[in-house]
């Protein structure tokens, strides 16, 4: 008796791809995330250097938290 699956085909190569689509997800969400922060930062005139250490803690943050 032939246990063929056919859904093996489609499934091997789609779950060899996705942690990096998983990395580049979480990526562009981190760029997002960033770039939303110290704009809103720059708007209430915080110092761009105390803006881009807040935003790198919460990218840092955020990468952490979405793996």
């Amino acid at each position: 008796m032939n246990k063929y699956n056919p859904h093996s085909i489609i499934d091997k190569p789609w779950n060899k791809y996705l942690p990096f689509i998983k990395f580049c997800l979480i990526g562009e969400t981190n760029v997002a995330i960033s770039y939303t922060i110290y704009y809103i930062l720059s708007i209430f005139g915080i110092n761009y250097l105390l803006a881009n250490t807040i935003v790198y803690i919460m990218g840092i943050s955020n990468g952490m938290i979405q793996i």
